[in-house]
């Protein structure tokens, strides 16, 4: 049994950034909470993360990752570059053919006219 709480507190443990950031789906960020629930060590390392320089009562907390920062930095960028391409994307799809149509038909007139 405790073979597979580790196991459970390992793979939360390295999810803990991405749910400090709020970068994990609803469903981890839930397992995630329940987890935090039962597991102070988790808790503390969470806590280290959200505020590194403030002291608790965890005792001996694990360092966070020093590239967390450069790490989650990236996450956020990509998550910013993604969201942009898919609103110039729908922006495209609905403009572009509005756009053709217009063209088309404008040019369709002045042809009727001579």
């Amino acid at each position: 049994m405790k073979d597979i709480f580790d196991k459970n507190c390992s793979v939360v443990f390295d999810l803990l950034p991405l749910y400090a950031d709020g970068s994990c789906s609803a469903r981890t960020a839930e397992l995630i909470r329940h987890h935090l629930l039962t597991c102070k060590r988790c808790r503390c390392f969470l806590h280290s993360i959200k505020a590194p320089k403030a002291t608790s009562d965890c005792g001996e907390i694990p360092a966070p990752h020093p590239d967390y920062v450069s790490i989650s930095r990236r996450l956020k960028r990509r998550r910013a570059v993604k969201n942009t391409l898919l609103t110039v994307s729908a922006i495209s799809a609905v403009v572009l053919p509005m756009a053709i149509y217009a063209y088309l038909t404008s040019e369709h007139r002045e042809n009727d006219d001579e």
